[in-house]
Formats: C-alpha cells, sequence, structure tokens
C-alpha cells in the first residue's frame, strides 16, 4: 500500500503524465520526420520520373530523326532503283521489237539491212554488256537498300509476314482520296516524311505494275495507322502538362503556392487542346498559353479591386441614408464621427491613385488620362530654358514695361518679333493712340496673340470646370428628385457648404461619376468639403 502523502503522490502522478507526455511527443516528432523523409522521397521520385520521361521523349526523337533520314535515303534509292527498271523495261521493248522485225521479213538478227556496221562492231554483244551492267546495278542498290534500311517491327511475331524493305513506301497522310485502281508513278520530288516509314505486313508481288498496285492498296491502311500514331502523340502530350500542372498544383502545395484570393478553377484550369505541332512551334503555343493565363489573372485581379472599391462605397452609401433617417441629430452627429473618418480616407486613397495614374500618363502616356502630346512639352521645355539661360533673348529683351512682372500668369506674344509681355500690358498697349499695336520692346508694328502653351491649359481647364458643373448639377438634381437629401442649398457645387450630413453621400457619388480629367480637382474638393461639413455640424450642436 502507497503510504506516500498526497501532495507526493499528486506529484509522482504529474511526472508519471509529463513522461507520457513527452513520449507523444517524441512519437509524433517521430512521425513528423518519417512524413518529410516520405516528402522528401516522393519529390525526388517525381523528378526522378520527369528526367526519365525527358529522356525517353528526346530519344524517341532522336530514333525518329534517324528513321527520316533512312526513310529520305530509301526513297532516293528506290527513284534509282524504278528509273533503272523502267529503262531496262524499254531496252528489252525494244530489242523483241527489233526480233519480230526481222523474223516477218524472213530474217534472222543478222540479217537485217543496214546492220552490217553494227555486226562488224559487235553491237548486239554491247547492248547486252549494258544490260547485263544495269541488272548488277539493279543488284547492287537492293543489297543497298537492305543493309540501309533494316526491317522494323517485331520480327519475331507468330504468323506474321515480314516485308522486305526495299518495299516498304512511304505513304502522305493527306493522300485520303486514292483508289485501289489508281495507279500512278511515284512523283520524282517529294517531301520529308514527318514520321517513320510504316511496316507493310503482307507478301508482296513480283514485278514493278504490280508493286505499284500494291503501294496503293495499303495507302489506306497506312494512312489510318499515321493517324492514330498522331492522336496518340498529342495525347501523350496533353497528359504530360496536366501532370505538370497536377504536380505544381498538389492537394499538399497549392494554398502555399496559389495566390491569395484567387480561385482554384483560375489556376488549375484544364490545358487547351494541344495541336499537331513541331518543337519549335509547340514552344510558342506553350509560351503563349501561359501569357493568355496571366492575362487573365491581372484582369481577374483588377476586377476584383474594383469590386472591393465599390463595395466600400455602396457601404458607406448605405450608413449615410441611414444616418439620414435618423431624427435625433444627436445620434446623426454621433455617427457621422466615425462616418466621416472613414469617408475621407476613402476619397484620400481615390484621390492619391489618380494622382498616381495621372503622374504615369504625363511620364508615358498610360492611364486614363491621354497624355500631352511632346511637341507641346518639348516646346515648354525649350521656352523655359530660354527664360532661365538668357533674358535677353527673342522672348524676352526685359521686364515688362507696363507692370514690371517678372512672371505674369498670362502673356501675349508679338507674331512678328516674337517679343512676350503679360497679357493686360498687351491689350494696354493696343489701345492707345500714338503706340497702339507696337511691340513695346523694338517698336515693331504687330498684332499679338495669347502663348499657346498658357490657352491650351486655361481652354482645358474651362473645359473641365464645365464638364464638373454639368456633372454636379445633374447628379445634384437627382439626388434631390429621390428625396436623399433633405436640406440642400440651391448651388450644389463641390464649394458649397452642406447643411446635411447625406451631402457627403453626394460626394461619393460625384467622385465615382465624375469624369476620369476632373477626378483629381473633384476629389480634392470634395475633401475639403467633408471637412467643412463634419466642422459645421459638430460646432451647431456643441
Amino acid at each position: 500500500m502507497d503510504r506516500r502523502d498526497p501532495p507526493e503522490a499528486a506529484q509522482a502522478r504529474a511526472d508519471a503524465a509529463a513522461q507520457q507526455l513527452n513520449e507523444a511527443i517524441e512519437r509524433r516528432d517521430g512521425i513528423v520526420a518519417q512524413i518529410r523523409e516520405i516528402d522528401r522521397e516522393r519529390e525526388a521520385l517525381i523528378n526522378e520520373m520527369r528526367i526519365v520521361m525527358m529522356q525517353a521523349n528526346d530519344e524517341e526523337e532522336r530514333a525518329m530523326e534517324r528513321a527520316i533520314q533512312r526513310g529520305n535515303r530509301f526513297l532516293e534509292m528506290q527513284r534509282e532503283l524504278e528509273r533503272a527498271g523502267r529503262e531496262i523495261m524499254d531496252e528489252n521493248e525494244e530489242f523483241a521489237r527489233r526480233e519480230r522485225e526481222g523474223a516477218v521479213n524472213g530474217m534472222g538478227r543478222d540479217n537485217i539491212p543496214g546492220n552490217e556496221q553494227a555486226r562488224a562492231e559487235g553491237a548486239p554483244e554491247a547492248e547486252l554488256n549494258r544490260i547485263l551492267e544495269r541488272q548488277n546495278r539493279l543488284l547492287q542498290l537492293q543489297q543497298e537498300i537492305e543493309r540501309e534500311i533494316p526491317v522494323m517491327g517485331a520480327d519475331n511475331e507468330p504468323g506474321r509476314q515480314i516485308l522486305r524493305p526495299e518495299h516498304q513506301v512511304w505513304i502522305d497522310p493527306d493522300e485520303v482520296n486514292v483508289e485501289i485502281e489508281d495507279v500512278q508513278p511515284i512523283p520524282e520530288e517529294r517531301p520529308n516524311p514527318p514520321f517513320p516509314l510504316l511496316r507493310i505486313n503482307r507478301q508482296p508481288p513480283v514485278g514493278l505494275g504490280a508493286r505499284m498496285q500494291l503501294m496503293n492498296r495499303i495507302r489506306r491502311e497506312n494512312i489510318e495507322a499515321a493517324r492514330e500514331r498522331a492522336r496518340l502523340r498529342r495525347e501523350r502530350e496533353r497528359a504530360m502538362i496536366e501532370l505538370n500542372i497536377e504536380l505544381d498544383n498538389g492537394e499538399e502545395g497549392r494554398q502555399q503556392r496559389r495566390p491569395i484570393g484567387i480561385p482554384f478553377e483560375v489556376v488549375n484550369r484544364p490545358p487547351p487542346p494541344f495541336p499537331d505541332l513541331r518543337e519549335d512551334e509547340r514552344n510558342g503555343y506553350l509560351e503563349r498559353i501561359r501569357e493568355e493565363e496571366r492575362e487573365r489573372r491581372r484582369r481577374w485581379r483588377a476586377e476584383r479591386e474594383r469590386a472591393r472599391e465599390e463595395d466600400r462605397e455602396e457601404e458607406i452609401m448605405e450608413e449615410v441614408d441611414a444616418v439620414g433617417d435618423e431624427e435625433d441629430e444627436a445620434q446623426q452627429v454621433q455617427a457621422l464621427q466615425g462616418l466621416g473618418g472613414r469617408l475621407l480616407d476613402l476619397l484620400r486613397e481615390m484621390v492619391e491613385a489618380h494622382a498616381a495614374n495621372r503622374r504615369g500618363a504625363e511620364a508615358g502616356g498610360q492611364g486614363d488620362r491621354p497624355a500631352v502630346p511632346e511637341e507641346m512639352v518639348r516646346e515648354a521645355q525649350r521656352m523655359r530654358a530660354e527664360d532661365i539661360i538668357d533674358e535677353s533673348s527673342t522672348r524676352y529683351s526685359r521686364a515688362c514695361s507696363v507692370c514690371t512682372i517678372d512672371n505674369p500668369q498670362t502673356r501675349a506674344v508679338y507674331s512678328r518679333c516674337g517679343h512676350i509681355v503679360c497679357f493686360p500690358c498687351a491689350v494696354e498697349n493696343a489701345t492707345r493712340g500714338a503706340s497702339g499695336g507696337k511691340c513695346v520692346f523694338c517698336r515693331q508694328q504687330s498684332g499679338f496673340v495669347k502663348l499657346f502653351e498658357e490657352e491650351y491649359c486655361i481652354e482645358k481647364k474651362k473645359e473641365e470646370n464645365r464638364s464638373i458643373m454639368r456633372t454636379v448639377i445633374e447628379y445634384g438634381k437627382i439626388m434631390c428628385s429621390g428625396g436623399r437629401i433633405h436640406s440642400l442649398i440651391t448651388h450644389p457645387l463641390s464649394w458649397a457648404i452642406a447643411r446635411d450630413v447625406t451631402c457627403i453621400g453626394l460626394a461619393v457619388v460625384l467622385y465615382r461619376k465624375a469624369p476620369p480629367n476632373a477626378r483629381i480637382f473633384v476629389g480634392a474638393q470634395l475633401i475639403a468639403l467633408a471637412n467643412l461639413s463634419l466642422a459645421l455640424r459638430l460646432k451647431q450642436f456643441k
């Protein structure tokens, strides 16, 4: 019986429990180590499998190239063999014709009239020697073909008849409408075959004409075999692509490798049908697929960001409506204290984003706003450089003689001499009686025009202001007609003072609906409006 006091027993139980916990932790660590080792072995096996498959593909491609070279060599020998055979057949027919003509005339080969010179020179023996030489050449070609073109396939299969190499032919898979009776000679020029020579599994007949009939008879089954090989090759390549995607987006590494927020179907989209292309075209096709996938992901991210921004705006608009519907003004002010800060943050983010977009547009012509023409930028830089470097240039001889302003806001240029004065001074000088219409520097009689750079900016500013005016008034009327503004002053421009909190909601709508060229201006004014509206509302209820 254990006579230890209760604290010692509790300590013993605690030690035993701690020991069991340590053992469990050690077992867990061992299992984790085993799992990691298994993962490493799996990765090694996958890499090894990839290497083996790549080596197999390379070996198969090299074998195909060797077979194609052998096929080209065979075609050359086959054409030479056919030409020699046709020449021998023509000479045999000519020799037989001459024999028949001599027999009809009652004379033998040596009694043909006019053949004394040929008989004296030994012409029949020379002709026979030429025929024998050509036959020997044919035999040499056949032996060379047997050495160069080995029979492909399993030669030891039972019941299979092996066709000799000189009867193996290359069939174009595009020629699908050739009938059996369509016997045509082999063309002199034939393109390089895209696949190895196919095996013909039947015994060939003897003779040139019968061999050509056999070639046409087996054309269709060779075409089907070629198509089957191409289909199997495409399926193998498609399986390789799917295997790579599966390995790159496995169950264990998918959550780590997939970008946050992108759905699984975007990352693991099945590959499109893989066409039958060459190696260089195949690489370009794969690169084009990857580029399209990257562009699809970029568009998806941009749409997601726009949706988030719109959701934030809608959320603030709903809260603005809820605050405007409350009857207790004290509760409105309390809700406005939190809502005003969020609205200002949102507006600042919008203004900063548009300002960055505008800077990018001015730098490289990118973004929503079109860039300033390059010739205008160069002209402005040249004019500024003249102002800095040489004060006695054509544009500035001295300060304005009327108002002596060094940097006037608007300027006028005399068209004859090119001198520049401030525009009010030019107008005042033109209205004088004695010196009207003369340059104040060189005293030449000349008219004046506004500086193009300033005139362009002024007109653009006026157009933007008119666009802002129309947009603000239009959406102000829409908001007022819907009853969302309880007490809005008559002039709903961005610098007006709003008396109701829902005018902040109008500000958000105006910024979202404003033209891209006017957003930076509207956003800055809306921030001032929100600050002023919030300050007035808080001051009213103090």
